[in-house]
């Protein structure tokens, strides 16, 4: 697996999520910071399962990448893969 952008990571895998001093939640992914219209690639070979605009997420990319893994790409500024589609 690649990482889907050259880019500085905003917030890491499992951090502490925080609110009212309390951990509310952890956070289950990895943020990037990419300016609007930065290319994002899948970061390995597989199959769009979603492919639309979501409402916490926004445009959003789900890949189906076999034996139980997939990858997830939020708050896209446009989305160019369609369900189906082999990446």
């Amino acid at each position: 697996f690649n990482t889907p952008l050259n880019s500085f990571i905003t917030s890491d895998f499992g951090k502490a999520r925080t609110f009212n001093e309390k951990v509310a939640s952890y956070h289950s992914g990895t943020d990037f910071r990419a300016a609007v219209g930065t290319p994002i690639y899948a970061a390995n070979s597989g199959v769009v399962k979603i492919a639309k605009d979501r409402y916490f997420a926004g445009k959003s990319v789900v890949i189906d990448h076999g034996f139980g893994i997939y990858s997830q790409y939020y708050h896209l500024s446009k989305i160019e893969v369609k369900v189906g589609q082999k990446v």
